[in-house]
């Protein structure tokens, strides 16, 4: 991976800081100048929200990913509930 130019992609992200519109632009810049696939802005803890900045060339990909972790999500908290419910019911006959 290319450093790149970090002046340019320092005031990139000084502009969207200031116009949240311009985020879009600072990543093009970021994935042109470091001659990366795509960018994207995720927060450091915690699971990636979708509508995070991204460039076009990576949005499909995170679009994917984000809509594959919801559904792993969904799943697994109806599992925990399936179990919980099983759990209570065993609980309950052994009383």
């Amino acid at each position: 991976m290319a450093l790149g130019d970090l002046n340019r992609i320092e005031s990139a992200f000084a502009e969207a800081t200031l116009d949240p519109a311009l985020w879009g632009r600072a990543l093009d810049i970021v994935a042109h100048d470091t001659e990366s696939f795509g960018a994207t802005l995720l927060p450091l803890a915690g699971l990636a929200i979708p509508n995070a900045p991204a460039t076009e060339t990576a949005g499909n990909a995170l679009e994917h990913s984000f809509r594959h972790l919801i559904e792993q999500h969904h799943a697994g908290v109806l599992l925990c509930r399936r179990l919980e419910l099983q759990t209570r019911q065993r609980a309950e006959h052994a009383i």
